[in-house]
């Protein structure tokens, strides 16, 4: 996509974030797997320097998570990763959001978490860390324009 990008528009500039953590757990498997997607695009925005710049969103939520010495735990009586604690979570942070008009940091706070609602999607604190790390990137494309 990145060479594409580049051949047809060559002088657009593409920002690629790196994914952020699935829960706050840094050392669970899925955020093993996730380390091993942010290097490849590492690599892949590596090779195209001139037209893609790597937005670091995972390496901004590792350092706010690392103020918490432990990570979250999962979900009361239910496995975090397991398919049917996903979802129960998941529909759960959507009927606090929008039936009971909970803030989605209020939604993060009851499931004991910092920048996800449910393990998988941002709360207003992520979001805002994510607005600030691409801040540089639209800094220096108005600065080019």
């Amino acid at each position: 996509m990145l060479r594409a990008l580049r051949e047809r528009a060559p002088r657009c500039r593409a920002a690629v974030i790196t994914l952020p953590p699935i829960g706050e757990d840094l050392g669970d498997a899925a955020n093993v797997k996730v380390q091993q997607y942010n290097t490849t695009l590492r690599q892949l925005v590596g090779r195209y320097a001139d037209s893609a710049r790597l937005v670091d969103f995972h390496a901004a939520c590792v350092e706010h998570l690392a103020a918490r010495a432990t990570p979250a735990p999962p979900p009361a009586g239910l496995p975090s990763m397991s398919l049917w604690g996903m979802v129960w979570i998941q529909v759960a942070a959507v009927v606090r959001r929008y039936v009971f008009r909970s803030s989605w940091n209020a939604v993060s706070r009851v499931n004991g978490l910092r920048l996800l609602t449910d393990h998988v999607h941002l709360n207003d604190t992520a979001a805002a860390l994510l607005v600030r790390s691409l801040q540089p990137f639209v800094d220096e494309l108005i600065a080019g324009s």
